[in-house]
């Protein structure tokens, strides 16, 4: 039988890429614990209420969000530096996972504020995925930007993958407020990624106002 090789120069090609390494880096690190939280979040939503309305009403408030403020993202993302656009969003996140776990910890989450931040989360991720999305071409030789893609695509779906993992054994093991905290730390990953990237000028594609619509 005929062995086959694998060629994996492209892969190293685009991490040649200072910026876009750091940057995968940092975003690797946050999808991770992105996937965590809402793990932990859906079993949270169970053990409060015991009710399959409550735990699609919590995933819900989470995910729709980016159908219906996903375009306004993407304006975001033309009209502001996107780097700026992503810190901001990850210092919210930050804000919104410390804040899960601070609740929980203390025994005083209950399922409406639970709602209510998981809302919270699904907007701020609406307005950022556009801006975390378009990073990319910015990062990498103009040669190596279908490599980059193909590389970010990879990392959701490993993250998707193994985030829950995670998640079930850090709320087996310590509880599942210390999900939210790991989900914290992850956010300060890509914070200090972005902080670290060696830009030459913002990242946004117009200074014009144009109307939204």
């Amino acid at each position: 039988m005929k062995q086959r090789i694998y060629d994996f120069s492209g892969v190293r090609r685009v991490f040649a890429n200072r910026n876009y390494a750091i940057y995968a880096a940092g975003n690797s690190v946050s999808l991770l614990g992105l996937w965590v939280q809402r793990m932990a979040v859906g079993w949270l939503a169970w053990d409060l209420t015991h009710s399959g309305l409550w735990l699609g009403a919590v995933a819900f408030a989470d995910l729709f969000p980016v159908m219906l403020f996903g375009l306004i993202g993407g304006v975001l993302a033309d009209r502001y530096d996107r780097r700026q656009v992503l810190m901001v969003g990850q210092s919210l996140l930050l804000v919104q996972a410390m804040g899960l776990w601070a609740l929980t910890a203390a025994g005083v989450i209950a399922i409406w504020p639970l709602f209510g931040l998981a809302l919270f989360q699904g907007l701020i991720v609406a307005g950022i995925q556009s801006a975390r999305l378009s990073m990319v071409p910015h990062l990498v030789r103009d040669e190596d930007v279908g490599g980059a893609v193909a590389i970010g695509a990879v990392i959701f779906n490993i993250s998707r993958f193994i985030g829950p993992a995670i998640s079930g054994l850090l709320i087996g093991a310590f509880g599942v407020a210390t999900a939210f905290a790991f989900n914290a730390m992850t956010y300060i990953a890509l914070i200090l990624a972005l902080a670290a990237l060696r830009l030459q000028m913002p990242i946004m594609r117009t200074n014009q106002r144009e109307g939204i619509w």
